[in-house]
């Protein structure tokens, strides 16, 4: 699998961490919208696999924050942002 895309590994344990703390939002970039994690991560839709492709090192980035700190987002609602790995201006 190359390094631009997760693995079904990493796809499952976002997953599952998402799902222990409640589907917090997830909101991308400077997107005006949150996502379901787990239509991003599955989904076949084009448009889809690429905003994810294009945010593996956030994903994974956010995976090992989740690993490390299992209490990351104590409140369900509170929406945590996901930005690629691009160096901003």
């Amino acid at each position: 699998m190359p390094d631009d895309e997760l693995t079904a590994h990493e796809k499952q344990a976002l997953v599952n961490h998402w799902l222990a703390r409640g589907k917090p939002g997830l909101e991308f970039g400077y997107d005006d919208y949150c996502f379901n994690l787990e239509t991003l991560l599955y989904s076949g839709h084009p448009i889809l696999v690429e905003r994810c492709r294009k945010r593996t090192l956030a994903l994974r980035q956010l995976l090992a924050r989740w690993n490390n700190n299992h209490m990351e987002v104590p409140n369900e609602s509170e929406i945590i942002e996901v930005r690629s790995g691009q160096p901003t201006l």
